[in-house]
């Protein structure tokens, strides 16, 4: 084993200190305070219906209610959210462990999702968006499942498995993808399990019902307390404000004057102030549009502007009301212009892919690695000839080893692929797939560049060294 092979606590070490460093470079050890802040410190924990009647999701206030205490002005908040990333990113490397031969590799993997840039961009502001923790316990999750898939007897895994499942939900509602995602990545990794020999057998249909149940089971139970407090079954009181920026690009006062009673005034009423919005905001005028970056821009005002000031006008301050109100009225909408919304699908799924390269390759360290992969591909495309003609017959470690990087890296794109499609496919359909969106989509793609450049650069050292 080489070198690196033999030191992967100083690779973490390394990789810890050098995160700390650029992100004390860049501020993000400085809690900003945007407009989002006070929906997160003012969530009423100490009332139940308050609390379970907001549309925030309650973790990321318990998180502030656990941390502020530490430090005044929430200065301990971005250190907390550190700590927390570091917790995740060893427990990444733990769950790789059985998956992942080679020491350095294993290291090398779970180092570079330091720098993801989730974290470099959101670890300050955080205090007011959730993105940074919640792709935190993301990657927790996702190092739990890994590790339980390959012990999946011992008990203690699939309870912080079912925890940190949960707490990435109640953290930011958007990782939901996760309670379906979760069993179909564990299923995948159980049939990669039986071709590596794994020696804990389990029959599969058993396995895989438990991490449906451990995986849906919480969240369900959280649901069901809130429709018996609240009204409302559901994580939090948001899909309806979200769905309306996507639906109100398909309202116009001809469509509206054909809606059912029941939701007609909220549409009319929008309709009406969005009207005069777009007397001083010109892309704001009332009507559908074909393109996608024009739907994308007047997201936000229909939602902030538009359709969630006029629900605050005809339903008061009932946030549960008002969510319903507008969740019937786009569903109403989307189900009578279903073409419009395809078109809308299909528009922001594509959109989703262009965010998520222009993120990967925007990335100073992705295109370093990008570079070290072309160079040692490039190496081996000149000299493979001579390498193959000078090879031994005796070289079966060699390959056994090659074969493990190989696996590892099917490993790492089955799931930082299956990751990003899933987090796209659940933001298209409520919201425009914004660049911080895919950041945290793309947050293991990174992973999967480091495998292959292991692999290129294993293939160079055999030959070179044979």
């Amino acid at each position: 084993m080489n070198t690196w092979g033999r030191t992967p606590l100083l690779i973490l070490c390394g990789a810890v200190a050098a995160s700390a460093a650029l992100l004390a470079s860049l501020g993000q050890f400085t809690p900003v305070v945007e407009p989002d802040t006070q929906s997160y410190q003012n969530l009423p924990l100490d009332s139940l219906h308050g609390a379970l009647g907001g549309y925030r999701t309650v973790g990321y206030p318990l998180f502030l209610r656990l941390t502020e205490p530490l430090a005044a002005n929430s200065q301990a908040i971005p250190f907390a959210q550190f700590a927390l990333h570091v917790l995740a990113v060893l427990v990444f490397y733990r769950g790789l462990r059985p998956w992942v031969a080679a020491d350095g590799l294993r290291a090398t993997v779970a180092g570079v999702l330091l720098f993801s840039n989730v974290l470099l961009r959101y670890n300050a502001s955080l205090i007011t968006i959730t993105d940074a923790p919640a792709s935190s316990l993301a990657i927790l999750t996702v190092g739990w499942l890994l590790w339980l898939v390959r012990e999946p007897k011992r008990t203690l895994l699939w309870f912080t498995f079912g925890c940190s499942l949960f707490a990435t939900c109640q953290t930011r509602a958007a990782y939901v993808f996760l309670v379906p995602l979760a069993p179909l990545l564990g299923l995948a990794l159980w049939r990669l399990k039986a071709r590596l020999r794994d020696t804990q057998h389990q029959p599969r249909t058993r396995f895989a019902l438990a991490l449906c149940v451990v995986s849906a089971a919480p969240l369900l139970a959280f649901c069901l307390l809130r429709w018996s407090v609240v009204g409302e079954f559901g994580i939090v009181s948001f899909s309806g404000y979200e769905l309306m920026g996507v639906a109100g690009q398909f309202l116009d006062p001809d469509f509206a004057a054909q809606l059912p009673e029941d939701v007609r005034p909220l549409a009319e009423a929008g309709l009406a102030r969005q009207k005069k919005l777009a007397q001083t905001k010109p892309h704001m005028a009332v009507g559908a549009v074909g393109h996608y970056l024009a739907m994308e821009q007047r997201y936000d005002s229909l939602v902030w502007e538009v359709y969630g000031p006029a629900a605050d006008a005809l339903y008061g301050s009932n946030i549960v009301l008002k969510n319903r109100k507008l969740q019937h009225l786009a569903t109403t909408v989307l189900a009578a212009r279903p073409k419009l919304y395809a078109m809308w699908l299909v528009k922001a799924v594509r959109q989703g892919f262009r965010m998520l390269a222009i993120e990967f390759i925007g990335h100073p360290l992705n295109l370093l690695l990008l570079a070290a992969l072309f160079a040692a591909w490039a190496w081996r495309l000149l000299f493979q000839q001579r390498s193959l003609a000078n090879s031994s017959e005796n070289n079966s470690a060699e390959d056994i080893a090659q074969e493990n990087i190989v696996a590892a890296r099917n490993l790492l794109m089955l799931v930082g692929l299956g990751f990003a499609l899933s987090k796209l496919l659940l933001v298209v359909l409520l919201a425009p797939p914004y660049g911080r969106y895919m950041d945290a989509g793309g947050v293991f793609l990174p992973t999967v560049l480091v495998a292959a450049v292991w692999e290129q650069a294993s293939h160079l050292s055999q030959r070179t060294f044979r």
